[in-house]
């Protein structure tokens, strides 16, 4: 979140939002926090001295409503589908998420370039383990995914994303 914040706003006031925090690195699949932790972010900015940014540069407060409104009907959205489909769905769905947001495409279809388990795309679909693994297995005999150790490709997205519908 912290890099698309900073990359929506203006050029001088990210020079001033960094000036104020302080810059971490993370390697990929680090966790950041988890549930009911303090967040840990790749800029930690000291609480005031944030509010006091965003009361003092309107434009970033506009930038941050926005990117918090987007996930928030992300989350609605998340939310009706948990409700209204099955595994197989839910897993679709995300499926196609990921594929938008990390796919790289390639000669036998797009390959989501970003390490995730079992267990993470369980909690992303209000699944457990067991019936993502069942999932993944219909969508494979289906021809619509190719699974290995180091990651999934989407072989047929179109048809992905028509079950996620």
């Amino acid at each position: 979140m912290v890099e698309r914040f900073l990359q929506t706003l203006e050029p001088g006031d990210a020079d001033e939002l960094h000036a104020l925090g302080r810059r971490r690195s993370y390697r990929p699949g680090d966790t950041l926090f988890l549930e009911r932790d303090a967040g840990r972010e790749v800029l930690a900015v000291p609480g005031p001295a944030f509010l006091a940014f965003i009361e003092a540069t309107p434009a970033a407060g506009t930038h941050l409503l926005r990117m918090l409104s987007s996930r928030l009907r992300d989350a609605d959205v998340k939310r009706l589908e948990f409700l209204s489909q099955d595994t197989v769905g839910r897993v679709c769905a995300r499926l196609v998420e990921l594929t938008e947001r990390f796919g790289a495409p390639g000669p036998a279809g797009t390959r989501i370039d970003v390490p995730i388990t079992q267990e993470e795309l369980a909690g992303w679909t209000g699944s457990s383990r067991e019936a993502v693994v069942k999932a993944l297995r219909t969508l494979r005999e289906l021809g619509w995914i190719a699974t290995a150790r180091s990651g999934i490709t989407v072989l047929d997205v179109d048809a992905v994303r028509r079950r996620a519908a």
